[in-house]
């Protein structure tokens, strides 16, 4: 953790003016042999470089002049580094302890340095576990990136399949006389094991194949496509007298 400070965003830094004052009263009840780092910025200079957060263990909001421009930004910003932070404002009405949203602790500005200073120590001894699991999120994250690109490359490749597999069904169906067919294919996922075909062999005939292949998914589409590719529904045969 040597690389870990308290960085305290305060609207005033001088000593002598009511928010260093705080400040200091907070810090000289933290024993300096375990005391980390402290960073005291504004938040002009912190929204300038939101890169001055990688060192944070802990993010102390001091605001005593209310709700200022960019406050939201830098919550924003601390929430989106899963950082634990602790506001204090001035004009504060919810009660000490309340969570704002995710890991934003509030301070009410007329809690004790005492109270303070307990509560930024145990921010600070979580900040470890904290920093881990950031770590573990990061990580999760880039290999979730490239299982998404997996996953859609994958949809792509079996809506194209499913694609293929409907332009081997007949587009329109035959009708003798008065008779007239129908059917309903729905498969269960985007390609199925189910093929079917209607074709007219002659004035009178008509051939109706219907096949299902043992299995799911792309494997039994690609029998069933192979099987209706290698049916020979008519032979010219010209000795005969139909000549099929």
């Amino acid at each position: 953790m040597n690389d870990q400070a308290l960085i305290v965003v305060a609207d005033q830094d001088a000593p002598h003016e009511p928010v260093g004052v705080q400040v200091q009263a907070v810090l000289d009840h933290w024993s300096p042999r375990n005391r980390p780092p402290v960073l005291i910025l504004s938040l002009a200079q912190v929204l300038h470089d939101l890169g001055v957060l990688t060192r944070a263990g802990v993010v102390w909001i001091v605001q005593r002049r209310g709700v200022q421009a960019g406050l939201y930004e830098l919550i924003d910003a601390v929430q989106e580094r899963h950082l634990p932070a602790l506001l204090m404002r001035a004009d504060e009405q919810r009660a000490l302890g309340t969570v704002d949203q995710d890991g934003v602790v509030i301070c009410p500005w007329q809690t004790s340095p005492a109270v303070v200073c307990s509560m930024l120590q145990g921010l600070w001894s979580q900040s470890p576990v904290l920093r881990a699991l950031r770590a573990e999120i990061h990580l999760l994250r880039a290999h979730g990136g490239g299982l998404c690109g997996q996953i859609d490359r994958m949809d792509e490749e079996l809506r194209l399949a499913a694609q293929l597999q409907r332009e081997f069904l007949p587009a329109a169906l035959p009708r003798v006389g008065d008779m007239e067919f129908g059917v309903l294919w729905r498969p269960a996922g985007y390609v199925s094991g189910d093929i079917y075909d209607i074709i007219r062999l002659d004035e009178d005939h008509v051939g109706l194949f219907v096949a299902d292949a043992v299995g799911h998914g792309v494997p039994a589409a690609l029998m069933t496509m192979y099987i209706k590719r290698a049916l020979h529904t008519k032979q010219i045969a010209p000795e005969l007298p139909r000549g099929y």
